[in-house]
């Protein structure tokens, strides 16, 4: 099987207490074109993720003062490297141990002695997939700033409309008004978000308008526009110019309307 070649230097870390795992692991990583470096222990392993972190960590289970797990779980408690990659080394075969292995942050596990294709194949595999990742994080990242700046850019014209909005659910209460339509009903949100629009309609219009919604959720309109009354809170009567559109879910189900409202 042809392996992939590293495209850039890839940081590899190896930490084993044993000096002939460690050159040989050094060897193989080094002739595929990674940069590695080595620790004889899980001390120095620390230090040295602390001083650069690792693309990938090879670590050793059976070491004297630190074993294995516990140097996977002081690194995954540290936010510089809980995210890297940690394959680990073992001559056990004990399924406990592989699942303690997990539990304590491991990505994969490797059974002593080695191939060093398998190692390659291993290695590349988690340090794509780390890449992967990262590159989907950076996606979300920049997907959830725009939406961040398409919100803002909404409500500042949502709220400085020279015209009443209202979204409005399919049963006609105003699920969300700007202050324009305050002004013309005389209302404060609150008390709009308590009502319907039946409830603020002249009662002369309501029949009008309830037949226009029944068209438009029976799909014949997609949208209309009407000549209406309000009753202002005061009592007073407001005629408007009523535009309302349906919305719909990205399956085709009725989801709200959004009304807009002239004086």
């Amino acid at each position: 099987m042809k392996l992939t070649q590293a495209s850039t230097r890839e940081d590899i870390l190896i930490v084993d207490d044993n000096p002939a795992n460690l050159r040989l692991l050094a060897e193989t990583l080094i002739g595929e074109g990674y940069a590695v470096r080595a620790a004889p222990n899980g001390r120095l392993a620390i230090e040295a993720t602390r001083a650069r972190t690792p693309d990938l960590i090879l670590l050793d289970i059976r070491m004297p003062d630190m074993n294995g797990f516990e140097v996977c779980a002081i690194l995954k408690q540290t936010p510089a490297s809980q995210d890297i990659p940690i394959i680990f080394l073992s001559a056990l075969h004990e399924t406990t141990d592989k699942l303690k292995g997990f539990e304590a942050g491991g990505v994969d596990y490797i059974t002593k002695p080695f191939a060093p294709e398998e190692v390659l194949v291993r290695v590349r595999t988690h340090l794509d997939l780390r890449a992967l990742r990262r590159n989907l994080e950076k996606r979300v990242d920049e997907r959830t700033e725009q939406l961040a700046r398409s919100e803002q850019r909404f409500r500042a014209i949502f709220e400085q409309a020279a015209v009443g909005i209202a979204e409005v659910g399919l049963d006609g209460r105003w699920l969300m008004t700007n202050q324009r339509l305050c002004d013309i009903l005389g209302c404060g949100r609150e008390e709009l978000a308590a009502l319907s629009f039946q409830d603020a309609t002249h009662p002369d219009d309501i029949e009008a308008g309830l037949a226009l919604v029944r068209r438009t959720l029976d799909g014949e309109l997609d949208s209309y526009s009407q000549e209406k009354r309000y009753l202002r809170k005061d009592g007073t009567t407001v005629w408007v110019n009523l535009t309302v559109a349906l919305v719909r879910d990205v399956d085709g189900t009725p989801a709200y309307f959004i009304s807009v409202v002239e004086d």
